[in-house]
């Protein structure tokens, strides 16, 4: 049928649980904007989309944390590029793994 991407800009919040250990689970959540690009469509369309994920962090040393979690995006009252009355249900999961040096 065709190919969609989509830009995303959003403002997140982490809490980190204080456990005194080098294992720090942690909480987020976050809220913002969406741009589809859709290949069949000559618009594009402007969603709300909101997130949250859960994770946790291993210390490394002071400034380094290795950090495995998984997020769960979604987008709210989208409607289809060139076809309004078509309401579009957009959802992702993913499981990520990073680094964060800490200043």
């Amino acid at each position: 049928m065709g190919d969609a991407s989509f830009l995303t800009v959003m403002a997140n919040g982490y809490y980190d649980f204080d456990t005194e250990s080098e294992i720090i689970p942690y909480l987020m959540a976050g809220a913002g904007v969406a741009d589809v690009n859709v290949s069949w469509a000559t618009d594009n369309a402007t969603s709300f989309v909101w997130q949250f994920g859960a994770g946790v962090g291993f210390k490394v040393d002071n400034n380094i944390t290795l950090d495995l979690g998984y997020r769960y995006i979604r987008t709210a009252g989208l409607e289809c590029p060139n076809q309004p009355t078509i309401d579009v249900s957009w959802h992702s999961q993913q499981i990520m793994a990073g680094v964060r040096y800490q200043f």
